[in-house]
């Protein structure tokens, strides 16, 4: 430590907080008389917030590093920026979204318990702002949450388009495997436009490629936000039972429909 380095002698006065400590000083007396266990404790703080602020910012870059958009202008959502007039569905929708991620912010329920792991999915047609709620969500939650969270936004188009390509392409970082590790790592995803993928089937069915990368990704302990164009009936035909149990866990209060919603890209 510093002052260790610089010659010293004590003072005969004591610490107010460690009383059998005696405070020292720099032998010329220019130094402010202190207590060597307290600027120990005052250096450790000071360690332990910048280890702190460190883990903090490199949690908070992992949603900008890793994250896979179908649009960079989508990183501009935010909860402000949802227009909602009071007593209309779109007011009803972001204001069940404020509290879901209200509610992904803790770890706690009212009890002071360990709340449930739960899942969140946006149902609705195209353009009604499924997306644009998804992203504030995740947003808040990577902003505020203490401790804090990896948050990552995947657009399942674009995700399948580069584990399609790393099958043909050695220097795709994007492979099925590094898709699920990375996934399974944050703690909370939202997995953007579920569904479309099945549109390119003649049955309308999730491919079975499709079907066991989803149902690794839901078994992992990743709390997910989901948003998709199907409605409700659409979306459990599309998967098999085991990854919509698992989609579906703990969401009694946390399904929002967006229908009724006219699109707002037009």
């Amino acid at each position: 430590m510093d002052y260790m380095r610089i010659p010293t002698k004590k003072t005969g006065d004591f610490c107010q907080v460690h009383t059998d400590i005696e405070l020292i000083t720099d032998v010329y007396n220019r130094a402010k008389p202190f207590c060597p266990k307290c600027a120990a404790e005052n250096i450790e703080k000071e360690k332990t917030s910048f280890d702190r602020r460190i883990t903090r910012e490199t949690i908070t870059r992992y949603m900008y590093r890793y994250s896979l958009l179908d649009n960079p202008l989508e990183w501009n959502s935010s909860f402000d920026d949802f227009k909602a007039e009071k007593g209309t569905k779109e007011f009803e929708v972001k204001q069940k979204a404020r509290l879901l991620a209200g509610a992904y912010l803790k770890n706690t329920d009212k009890t002071g318990q360990k709340r449930k792991r739960f899942n969140t999915i946006f149902f609705g047609n195209p353009g009604t702002g499924k997306t644009h709620l998804a992203m504030s969500m995740l947003k808040g939650v990577n902003d505020y949450a203490e401790p804090p969270k990896r948050c990552l936004f995947i657009n399942v188009n674009t995700l399948m388009d580069h584990i399609f390509s790393s099958f043909n392409n050695p220097t795709e970082m994007w492979t099925k495997e590094y898709s699920i590790k990375l996934i399974g790592d944050a703690d909370l995803v939202v997995l953007d436009d579920l569904g479309t993928e099945s549109s390119m089937t003649d049955k309308g069915q999730a491919s079975e490629f499709v079907q066991k990368l989803l149902y690794r990704i839901s078994n992992r302990s990743t709390e997910l936000i989901i948003t998709t164009n199907l409605s409700q009936q659409q979306f459990k035909r599309t998967y098999n039972s085991k990854i919509i149990s698992r989609l579906f866990a703990n969401t009694k209060n946390s399904i929002i429909d967006f229908s009724g919603i006219t699109d707002k890209r037009y």
